[in-house]
């Protein structure tokens, strides 16, 4: 328990080092803008992350740090928790490697230093996975029961927590296959503890979703199209990490061929919610973190691949043993080296880009961003949003204009970008380089003179 405890504590030096110094992105400002006013939310709109939020903001008052806080808390508590679940599936040794790669996984740190609901999603969607297999094998329907309830919490942090019901109709399907030996929880009179108390309150919930409820709006914010399969997918296997997911395939490939049961809802757990994102992203806008309950599902498997590696190699080949897990642990460690000091937590620097436009801002200057909620927090004066503005304003403007242009400017407004080009000089760039990915930000001042 001595390194379980030292694994938690440096789980969650990580999620709280320089949580306060990352800018806000917009959806952060949403959630905050929630959290502050969730008592004028319907009861269908509360989460447990927006409860804990509101909490934070209200005796701390609001900035980026009191806004992350409770992310950052539910994502630690997300490592001892995967320890327990696996060792109750698996062993000790799985366990503790797969708590491990949790802790220091860069995608789950970053989700972990945002004021969003990621973190308490994967930990209930974690939760409700690995209580629903135990359900299965212990033919225990309390499991069932509790399965449940942490799905319903994961469900009300964001409808994405769905993607569970085609994991788990899949699992099933294939244990009732010749491949796979059936668990003894295994029929429909002991699924229905799973199924039916949902059914009531998941349909009004699901009735009650933006897109259902009002698809002409939910279609004029996502209807549009951003990205490619190919993108999506490249995004998941930088944000998990080539060492990761090689062993979590050799985990996943291990698992099939010896037919185990975990092993298979592990291996569906993985390629689904990637699959399903990759889909969407071909009719509608899509992202990448969408797919973030696979990170479940590759940890555990790449746990249980580096403890089968050991117990088969180590007598024989310790040194190549040794360098396999070096690998698989060092590169977290220094993607996260490079997220802290060179990337700037993998998000745009609005923070140091709205402050060079405060240091040289006049009386009458008008600023006009992507996002007003973000302009408007880190700027003294009311901006103006790029999804207002038209043409006709920028030619009459006798005054000055500040442009600050994020790498989505180019592709949502095209024409600004192109008039801003030929008729702004620019100020100041504060690009963000991760891996092949550039964070643009550069700050513009069209001056039409005396």
């Amino acid at each position: 328990m001595a390194v379980l405890g030292v694994v938690v504590l440096a789980s969650f030096g990580l999620r709280f080092y320089k949580l306060g110094v990352w800018s806000f992105w917009g959806d952060e400002l949403i959630s905050v803008d929630r959290a502050l006013n969730l008592s004028s939310l319907s009861p269908t709109r509360w989460s447990l992350s927006l409860i804990l939020m509101h909490w934070s903001l209200t005796w701390l008052g609001v900035s980026e740090w009191t806004a992350r806080m409770m992310p950052a808390l539910l994502g630690t508590i997300n490592v001892p928790v995967l320890y327990f679940l696996v060792r109750s599936t698996y062993d000790r040794s799985s366990a503790m490697l797969a708590a491990i790669l949790l802790g220091l996984s860069p995608w789950h740190i970053y989700w972990s230093q945002n004021a969003r609901f990621y973190s308490s999603l994967l930990l209930f969607f974690t939760i409700a996975l690995f209580l629903f297999h135990k359900g299965l094998e212990k033919d225990r329907p309390v499991f069932f029961v509790a399965a449940l309830i942490a799905f319903g919490v994961a469900s009300m942090e964001r409808m994405v927590a769905l993607i569970l019901l085609p994991i788990l109709l899949a699992y099933i399907l294939l244990l009732r296959t010749r491949f796979f030996e059936a668990p003894t929880g295994l029929n429909w009179r002991k699924l229905a503890w799973f199924l039916l108390p949902g059914l009531i309150p998941g349909t009004y919930l699901i009735l009650n979703v933006p897109a259902v409820r009002n698809p002409e709006g939910w279609s004029g914010v996502f209807g549009w199209t951003n990205t490619s399969p190919l993108w999506i997918l490249a995004g998941v296997i930088f944000y998990l990490g080539i060492p990761l997911l090689c062993f979590a395939a050799a985990g996943g490939i291990e698992s099939l061929y010896r037919r185990n049961r975990a092993g298979l809802l592990l291996v569906l757990t993985s390629i689904i919610p990637v699959a399903a994102v990759m889909t969407i992203s071909t009719f509608q806008y899509a992202a990448n973190r969408y797919a973030l309950v696979s990170l479940v599902g590759c940890v555990v498997l790449a746990a249980t691949a580096s403890v089968a590696l050991v117990r088969t190699s180590w007598q024989h080949g310790r040194i190549l043993v040794i360098g396999a897990l070096a690998t698989l642990v060092l590169a977290p460690v220094v993607e996260d080296g490079l997220y802290y000091q060179y990337q700037n937590g993998n998000r745009d620097d609005w923070k140091d880009a709205f402050a060079f436009v405060e240091r040289n801002l006049r009386a009458g200057d008008m600023v006009v961003v992507p996002d007003r909620r973000v302009g408007n927090y880190y700027l003294p004066v009311d901006t103006q949003g790029m999804a207002l503005l038209t043409s006709d304003a920028l030619k009459g403007s006798k005054s000055r204009i500040w442009f600050v242009e994020d790498l989505n400017v180019v592709q949502k407004w095209p024409w600004i970008h192109t008039w801003v080009q030929e008729n702004a000089q620019i100020m100041a760039d504060y690009d963000v380089h991760v891996a092949a990915r550039n964070f643009e930000m550069n700050v513009y001042l069209y001056d039409p003179g005396p």
